[in-house]
């Protein structure tokens, strides 16, 4: 569409220059007989601008025969120019005789300037007088207050501030095409969004669940640990009174084994203590196995609650660490939401400068298309009157 038009003004363009020659030189003049022997030519621009000088130029020709002129009239009148002027009255005219007449006008309004030339004579001819009379008259100028070519210097101006508006926009619709496909993307983006956010608020609200039972299970841990603290620090305690027990035991060990020793250096000269002796050290044997079970199981009880410790204080931390990515993703997905919000305001506010942009283009566009017709029309009747 831009490409015809752009061509239709470079064609018009082409052919102004012929029109504005033509309104500088005159039309083929009005031509005439003023009866048999006078020849009358007008000369007068085709087209001139209302309040434009120029001149009327009026040539009168005798032909073949003496002949006495009583008068030649020439008249010029129509768009506030009345011109009336007689430059031949009562005179002899020659043959190849020739009388050029010039009048400045200057029309005042819009219409045709009409030219009227008449004139009346006689000559002889074998003793004969022949009486002639003739006229020329018609509308040889068109008085415009815009000339053709003005019209189409306008018409062409507008063909190509049409051209330059189509082509801009097109590019705008173009833009706004994209626009609009961003705007549904976007739309489709946020609908994804929505849904997303809509299910992450589900999950949340189940987290934020999950996360009180935890809380009381916690607090429920918290106080079992506390227990167990307790009883950690007890067992620490017996702990300590059985290892002091033990070396005690180990030095008593000790020392009986020495004695033992020494006994047995000195068994030849103690044999007859060595039944009391071998009694006590059974008796102290037993006692010693029995301290060496009780040592062995308060060991063991030990050992499972340290474990059992261990693994409380596992389930802790690893608690902790997921309450804390929660809290996190509770985080993000805010900001996340805040910033989807923001970025929904400014597509709508911009889907609404797009609309009221496109109105007014519209509009725009329709004020000159009106103006091009209306000119189209005022020109075609112009040149029908002509």
């Amino acid at each position: 569409m831009r490409g015809a038009t752009v061509l239709l003004a470079l064609l018009v363009l082409a052919l102004v220059p012929t029109a504005v020659v033509a309104q500088q030189v005159t039309l083929p003049p009005l031509r005439g007989y003023l009866g048999y022997d006078l020849h009358v030519a007008v000369y007068m621009p085709a087209e001139v601008k209302v309040n434009t000088t120029f001149w009327v130029n009026v040539v009168v020709d005798s032909l073949d025969y003496d002949k006495y002129v009583y008068f030649l009239r020439i008249r010029i009148y129509g768009c506030g120019v009345d011109v009336e002027d007689y430059p031949l009255e009562e005179v002899w005219v020659k043959p190849g005789w020739g009388l050029t007449s010039s009048y400045p006008v200057t029309p005042k309004s819009e219409g045709y300037l009409r030219v009227v030339v008449e004139a009346e004579y006689y000559f002889e001819y074998e003793g004969y007088r022949y009486y002639q009379y003739g006229f020329v008259a018609g509308n040889v100028t068109v008085v415009r207050a815009v000339t053709y070519g003005e019209l189409v210097y306008e018409y062409v101006d507008l063909l190509l501030r049409y051209a330059d508006l189509r082509a801009r926009y097109d590019r705008l619709y173009s833009e706004l095409e994209s626009l609009r496909e961003q705007y549904e993307e976007l739309s489709l983006r946020y609908q994804a969004l929505a849904h997303d956010y809509d299910r992450l608020s589900s999950t949340y609200r189940s987290l934020a669940d999950m996360y009180g039972r935890l809380l009381e299970e916690h607090g429920a841990l918290a106080e079992s640990y506390s227990r167990l603290q307790k009883s950690y620090e007890s067992l620490q305690e017996s702990y300590s009174t059985l290892l002091a027990e033990h070396s005690r035991l180990v030095e008593s060990y000790e020392s009986l084994r020495a004695s033992y020793t020494a006994l047995q250096e000195e068994y030849g000269r103690l044999v007859g203590n060595y039944s009391a002796l071998l009694r006590e050290h059974v008796e102290l044997a037993d006692n010693y196995a029995q301290l060496e079970a009780r040592y062995r199981e308060l060991v063991d009880n030990y050992s499972r609650l340290l474990e059992e410790y261990g693994r409380y204080r596992e389930l802790y931390e690893g608690l902790s660490r997921r309450y804390a990515e929660l809290e996190d993703g509770y985080r993000n997905l805010l900001d996340s939401y805040r910033a989807l919000l923001a970025e929904s305001r400014e597509l709508r506010e911009e889907v609404a400068s797009y609309q009221d942009l496109s109105q007014k283009l519209i509009i725009a566009l329709l004020g000159l298309t009106a103006t091009a017709v209306v000119l189209l029309v005022a020109v075609a009747v112009r040149v029908l009157r002509r």
